[in-house]
């Protein structure tokens, strides 16, 4: 059993008073009881003392329940601030394809990703130079990709990238 939903089903029950008040969640009161009987179980202390009418805290149930409240409102804040809103991409994110895939693959890109994080401002260089070199060609194609895969995968999958600061290190060309 998860030892998370047993504290949380704890601290819920202890919020509460009453197993059918902590149904609210759309968990049977048999299932909540069975959470809390493991959880102490699993303890080998007694957090509550059940009766028909009401549910009141031991001592150790007293001291268990500030430290679960503690450690759900940690979780959340743990979660808060890495989801969606909590993270923002920002920074500079400048890419120097070759002319003919930059134009093709990043370029459309660009304008979308840029609309998802305003704090990212993105220099693309698609100018290629007469008398680039083939070798540089090859070396740059790696360093391509993983721009290109980058801007097209947080535009197209939605994902939230935690920063940009890594892509720019790509701008003077592959090392």
């Amino acid at each position: 059993m998860d030892r998370f939903k047993q504290i949380e089903t704890f601290a819920s029950v202890a919020a509460k008073g009453s197993l059918s008040a902590a149904q609210a969640e759309g968990i049977a009161p048999a299932v909540i009881g069975r959470r809390l009987d493991a959880l102490e179980e699993r303890l080998c202390v007694k957090l509550l003392v059940r009766t028909t009418r009401k549910i009141t805290l031991t001592f150790e149930g007293s001291a268990f329940l500030e430290d679960c409240q503690r450690i759900i409102n940690e979780m959340q804040n743990a979660e808060a601030s890495v989801s969606a809103g909590g993270v923002k991409a920002s920074g500079h994110c400048a890419c120097r394809p070759p002319a003919g895939f930059g134009r093709r693959h990043v370029a459309p890109l660009v304008p979308r990703f840029t609309a998802q994080h305003p704090d990212v401002s993105v220099s693309l260089d698609l100018t290629d130079p007469n008398g680039q070199s083939r070798q540089r060609r090859f070396r740059l194609r790696g360093a391509v990709r993983r721009v290109a895969g980058f801007v097209a995968g947080v535009a197209e999958a939605g994902r939230e990238p935690a920063c940009v600061r890594g892509v720019a290190g790509l701008s003077g060309g592959a090392r």
